[in-house]
């Protein structure tokens, strides 16, 4: 997953919902936080976040 988050490039925030799901297909968290924060890159910063902070 991190591996996912780590080839996403800062530049470019806005990434299709397509990559995300193919990135965190199975990953009911992600799901939740799509229908949450209606922007999916919103979702890559929280996710990226998450994971610095761990």
């Amino acid at each position: 997953m991190i591996k996912y988050l780590r080839a996403i490039p800062k530049s470019s925030p806005y990434q299709p919902k397509l990559f995300l799901l193919q990135a965190f297909h199975n990953s009911k968290i992600l799901i939740i936080m799509l229908k949450k924060h209606k922007n999916a890159f919103n979702v890559i910063f929280k996710l990226c976040d998450l994971y610095k902070k761990a």
